[in-house]
């Protein structure tokens, strides 16, 4: 290595010195009341380490399940709960279906939220030309639940 380039890597690495935030700052003799303030359980918190690598890990597992949604969609896998036949209508229109899509797309919810909770950051919408139509479109289709009917 240069020793030009050496030597600016060191310089640099001396202007940007890690400052840790949970850190207690030595003194020489604490008082009771600094060791009693310092030791007590709710300053204490899952280990830094531990909490991103649960992050990371339910958000790997979010992807995966993702991909498990988009990849079973085509198939009509899916769990009766209820059935109520009416001769005429298909009993896919009116039985109470599960299906494992469904089911998926909850796991992904739920292991994106939790990584969000270990790790927070901002949640990012995408372009406003995609995401206010969905939003309307899903808040339309939640509107037309009051308005529906079961005979």
């Amino acid at each position: 290595m240069n020793g030009k380039i050496r030597s600016r890597l060191k310089s640099a690495g001396r202007q940007f010195q890690v400052q840790h935030e949970n850190t207690v700052p030595y003194q020489a003799s604490l008082s009771g009341d600094q060791l009693e303030a310092l030791s007590k359980p709710e300053g204490i918190k899952m280990s830094g380490s531990v909490q991103i690598q649960a992050a990371d890990f339910a958000r790997e597992t979010a992807y995966l399940i993702f991909m498990l949604t988009i990849a079973t969609i085509p198939w009509r896998l899916r769990i009766t709960i209820l059935k109520r036949p009416q001769p005429p209508i298909y009993g896919d229109y009116t039985d109470f279906l599960l299906f494992i899509p469904d089911i998926l797309m909850l796991l992904t919810l739920l292991f994106w939220m939790f990584s969000l909770i270990l790790r927070p950051r901002r949640i990012r919408l995408g372009p406003a030309f995609i995401s206010l139509p969905l939003a309307g479109i899903t808040l339309m289709g939640g509107l037309s639940v009051f308005s529906s009917v079961d005979p």
